[in-house]
């Protein structure tokens, strides 16, 4: 079987052989990530959700660096999400140590709105504010000066073409609507770290490519960016280096070239 593109054939393809290893496949060039900064150091993180005996995430072990574009890629239900959640302190690991920026998120939590911006895969917070005054509130939650966050807010707007959303309600937009906002929400305040999930579902192909495109663009302004999704084909455009994950467990880790190089040799 080639592996020419990561549709989701091909995914599946990997999943079996990687479910199959023993060990996580590391495809990392180690030397080349020695020198750079690291941004997260996530290591042994196992969780148990209360009332389950199911491991959401089982001894995962990652690092993610600064200026880099990470993806965290594995089908629905693998343990994405809930890693993101513990990255960014919605819920405490069962066990297992999380740092940003070498702090300990667990012990010290209010570090994360200091770096840390989220596009969650579904909006449940500001829905009964209009799309500006959103922008504008979580502006002043990030301590953006009021002049900023109006030069902000109006750049947006009209960047993700929010402007004809602007005389309606959060929860009564349509899903991708709620996805534009829910992405502006985490442009605003220039945040050094960036988390997506799923950050182009619901959307059509005209407004991916643009959403892809501000990615794109703030990677060269040096911020981080994590993507989470089990849509492998469209990230692999701007995805560097990816983790995969299923059932809990990390069974993959290293740059997408010497990824795509490796379990096509395997898969053949």
């Amino acid at each position: 079987m080639g592996f020419q593109t990561w549709g989701f054939v091909a995914l599946e393809a990997i999943l079996h052989y990687l479910n199959n290893a023993d060990v996580v496949e590391n495809f990392c060039t180690e030397g080349a990530y020695r020198t750079m900064t690291l941004v997260y150091r996530i290591e042994q993180v196992t969780k148990v959700y209360r009332g389950s005996t199911k491991k959401a995430n089982n001894r995962l072990t990652l690092s993610i660096q600064e200026g880099e574009i990470f993806g965290l890629l594995g089908p629905n239900g693998a343990g994405k999400s809930t890693l993101v959640k513990q990255i960014t302190g919605i819920v405490r690991p069962t066990s297992g140590n999380i740092q940003l920026f070498g702090i300990d998120v667990v012990k010290n939590p209010e570090v994360i709105s200091e770096y840390v911006a989220v596009q969650p895969q579904h909006m449940t917070a500001l829905v009964d504010l209009y799309p500006q005054e959103a922008l504008l509130y979580t502006a002043q939650l990030r301590h953006v000066s009021e002049t900023v966050a109006r030069k902000q807010t109006q750049a947006l707007m009209e960047e993700l073409e929010l402007e004809r959303m602007r005389k309606k309600l959060i929860r009564h937009l349509s899903g991708g609507q709620q996805k534009l906002v829910s992405l502006a929400l985490a442009f605003i305040g220039d945040r050094p770290v960036q988390i997506f999930d799923e950050p182009t579902n619901e959307l059509d192909p005209v407004v991916r490519r643009r959403v892809w495109e501000k990615l794109l663009s703030l990677h060269r302004q040096g911020t981080t960016i994590i993507i989470v999704t089990h849509n492998v084909l469209e990230a692999e455009r701007i995805i560097e280096r990816v983790g995969i994950i299923n059932r809990g467990r990390l069974l993959a880790l290293g740059g997408v070239g010497e990824l795509k190089a490796r379990i096509d040799q395997r898969i053949r």
